[in-house]
């Protein structure tokens, strides 16, 4: 009986995955948050080369030269036609070719409810209304003074992840009647 035996290697290639790099025109290496908006363009937050549009093909960068609040990025949302920047520095509102800033501590998050824009910040919460007022949300002393990493509501409660630990409240204000800390 004759046995033969053949050894053969095979590699494989994922052709779907592609990295972007600066060498693609990504602004910088770090990105820290994305969103896909209304017309499906992805943009990315970097962590000091300011914001990229990706179109599928190539990225359009605007930066702190370009009226951004700054280069930093931390957070991103988008609502109709407009995209909301959260920064070091506050927030910038990017609407079609215009840009506003609002000055405030680091923007971690962004939540959105049928009441309001809630903004996760170093220093408590924050709300931004339709009217373009920003207001800090006092709560608790102890949430007030606390970095907001995020905000959810989830029909119910919103729920705080802090640095201080993890609340539920019925209410993002003084007025909220069942605030617990988890």
């Amino acid at each position: 009986m004759l046995c033969f035996f053949t050894i053969h290697e095979t590699t494989a290639q994922n052709s779907q995955l592609r990295a972007y790099t600066i060498a693609d025109g990504l602004p910088q290496s770090q990105v820290y948050d994305m969103v896909q908006d209304d017309m499906g363009y992805l943009w990315l937050g970097t962590q000091g080369g300011g914001l990229a549009n990706f179109d599928g093909r190539e990225f359009e960068v605007w930066n702190e030269g370009d009226g951004l609040l700054s280069n930093y990025i931390h957070s991103l949302w988008a609502q109709n036609d407009s995209l909301f920047i959260g920064s070091n520095k506050g927030f910038s509102i990017k609407v079609k070719h215009s840009i506003y800033n609002f000055e405030a501590p680091q923007i971690n998050s962004f939540n959105a409810t049928d009441k309001a824009l809630y903004l996760a910040t170093q220093k408590g919460v924050y709300s931004y209304s339709k009217t373009g007022k920003l207001q800090k949300r006092s709560i608790l002393p102890e949430i007030d003074a606390s970095a907001i990493n995020t905000i959810l509501f989830d029909g119910n409660y919103y729920w705080l992840a802090t640095n201080a630990g993890l609340w539920r409240l019925n209410e993002l204000h003084k007025e909220a009647t069942e605030i617990t800390k988890i």
